[in-house]
């Protein structure tokens, strides 16, 4: 009986995976002449995982494995074949659009800096799953080069070197130049931030979070990310990516191009350079402007000297930055946020290697999308960058 049972279960097991295989095969929309290939023009293998091996896997989804919790999925250290894997467990059914997106996108990609994908379940499972190689012995970017959240002293928060950062920012450029331009048509990742990035033992990064990434249709250069409903003929748009990292260009016209991505890309490497969250740097340019207007609207000559002499006190993590006024008082925005990024640079490192770095994000965060370098442009000025 029990022998049975077990070929019953062995049975039952392959049927699984058999509606996995057709699942995803139907779903899938994979492109043909434009494909992304490995080394050896293949597509990457993966497999489709069962139910149970996930849980065996993931010791039944043990929480003291879980490595993080999102709004969307949670990440488990799990052991497959003897190695360690990531494992991510969607929390709802209705991420499985989503989960498709990122399998059908992780199967044609192959670089050293993008994460592979080993394997999925979607069918079989109550949410959808997916395993990774583990490539996150030191978590995320975000974990360490925030001057507000780490403790040097507190294990897996250490802050990264200025060399480590721009070797890591310098592989990230390697990683998105690819996905724009290693097929007939581009690959928008579309929600490029630090927590995106994953660090392995010796801080090598590779780029995750691919659900929202789109393909940019053949003989086009952008995509509209806007849906309407046949009954109320209502249009919804959706914006993609991470408050703070988003495209404003993207905000305006629901239109997602590679130099979205260029912009989120920016935005990180200014975080990078400072060590401070974008919002706070975004918050210490509104002070300015506050100050700014109050010194405009003074009643008295004598106070308006007055102020003209003040300088600003800005915190950014464990310093206090003192900024001086300028003394245009129709400093546009974007001055005022150079000028910030440029008080806020990491004080220790290659000055020579910052500078250049900071007026490199400058234009990758340029409000009008025709005025930022291409992320080849990028990846190929941070090389040279990193040889001063």
């Amino acid at each position: 009986m029990p022998l049975l049972w077990g070929r019953e279960k062995k049975q039952t097991v392959e049927k699984e995976e058999e509606e996995e295989e057709k699942f995803f095969l139907n779903h899938r929309s994979e492109p043909e002449e434009e494909s992304i290939t490995d080394h050896n023009a293949e597509y990457n293998p993966i497999r489709i995982f069962s139910a149970k091996e996930l849980e065996r896997t993931t010791k039944n989804y043990d929480r003291r494995h879980q490595i993080c919790r999102t709004g969307s999925h949670e990440l488990y250290r799990g052991t497959h074949e003897g190695r360690p894997v990531l494992v991510k467990k969607f929390h709802e059914k209705i991420y499985r659009e989503a989960s498709i997106n990122e399998v059908t996108i992780l199967t044609q990609l192959y670089h050293e800096n993008v994460l592979e994908l080993i394997g999925y379940s979607s069918k079989t499972t109550d949410f959808p799953v997916h395993v990774y190689e583990f490539a996150c012995s030191n978590g995320f970017l975000s974990d360490h080069i925030y001057n507000d959240d780490n403790d040097p002293s507190t294990p897996g928060h250490e802050l990264l070197p200025w060399e480590t950062r721009l070797r890591i920012v310098s592989k990230i450029a390697d990683a998105v130049t690819y996905i724009h331009t290693a097929a007939g048509r581009p690959i928008i990742h579309a929600n490029i931030k630090p927590s995106n990035i994953l660090l392995d033992e010796r801080y090598f990064p590779s780029l995750f979070g691919f659900e929202s990434s789109i393909w940019i249709p053949l003989g086009e250069t952008s995509v509209l990310l806007t849906t309407e409903d046949d009954a109320t003929r209502h249009t919804t748009t959706a914006v993609m990516g991470a408050p703070g990292y988003v495209d404003p260009e993207l905000i305006l016209t629901s239109r997602l191009t590679e130099k979205s991505d260029v912009y989120s890309f920016g935005i990180v490497l200014q975080e990078i350079l400072t060590g401070t969250m974008i919002f706070d740097i975004y918050n210490a340019a509104e002070n300015i402007r506050m100050r700014l207007r109050e010194r405009r609207n003074s009643l008295s000559s004598d106070n308006y000297l007055e102020n003209n002499n003040l300088a600003v006190k800005l915190k950014n993590g464990k310093r206090m930055i003192e900024i001086s006024l300028p003394d245009d008082d129709a400093i546009s925005n974007e001055a005022i946020h150079e000028l910030i990024l440029m008080s806020y640079l990491l004080k220790e490192g290659n000055r020579n290697q910052m500078l250049a770095c900071a007026a490199l994000s400058l234009r990758c965060t340029k409000r009008n999308p025709e005025e930022r370098p291409t992320m080849e442009e990028v990846a190929q000025q941070l090389g040279q960058i990193r040889k001063f």
